[in-house]
């Protein structure tokens, strides 16, 4: 079965994209896939600096993450919307995680990976433009990305007190698109 890594690129402790990741691991779970999460916080990277890649090298943060990813089949990555566009946190781990220890490009963590983008946010598009966004950065790094993403609209309603979804149909929807996900990711 598949090893599926799932990052949000959120770090606020009651980030709805959080809980969206946290919802999609437990798809993951429900069909056979194993996961491992990357929650940001914990990875603390400076912002990234090629005269800071140069002089100290990769961050050990980053190859922390980089190694996750590189041994996960599949990734699955929660996306929230900034001003339309995805966070910076996420933007620096990938810039970051597409780096060597020799200070060169190095794609390992992202080429012929396939990748099931998902976002949630309190707007009416439910984070569409940032997966847009995301989704043709990905590809630009050799990912192969899901035909669907997963947008949660009105997120600050679409969640209860336990972070699971309100709406029995939007989880019976993210239960679908993962394991079409997961099926795309072996046949990979």
């Amino acid at each position: 079965m598949a090893s599926i890594a799932i990052m949000s690129g959120s770090s606020r402790r009651d980030s709805d994209n959080l809980k969206l990741a946290r919802i999609l691991a437990n798809c993951c779970n429900a069909v056979g896939a194993q996961t491992t999460h990357i929650e940001l916080e914990h990875y603390s990277m400076p912002i990234y600096n090629g005269d800071l890649e140069h002089e100290q090298g990769l961050p050990n943060s980053v190859k922390a993450v980089k190694e996750i990813l590189q041994d996960a089949d599949g990734l699955i990555i929660t996306c929230p919307e900034y001003n339309g566009f995805m966070t910076p946190l996420l933007l620096n781990a990938i810039d970051w995680c597409t780096r060597s220890d020799e200070a060169s490009l190095s794609l390992s963590a992202f080429s012929g990976k396939s990748v099931f983008i998902a976002s949630a946010s309190p707007g009416p598009g439910g984070g569409a433009r940032a997966a847009t966004h995301l989704k043709s950065m990905l590809m630009g790094i050799g990912c192969h990305i899901a035909p669907q993403a997963f947008v949660v609209a009105s997120s600050f309603a679409a969640f209860n007190e336990n972070g699971e979804f309100v709406d029995p149909e939007l989880q019976q929807r993210a239960a679908s698109q993962v394991h079409q996900f997961i099926t795309f990711t072996e046949k990979l």
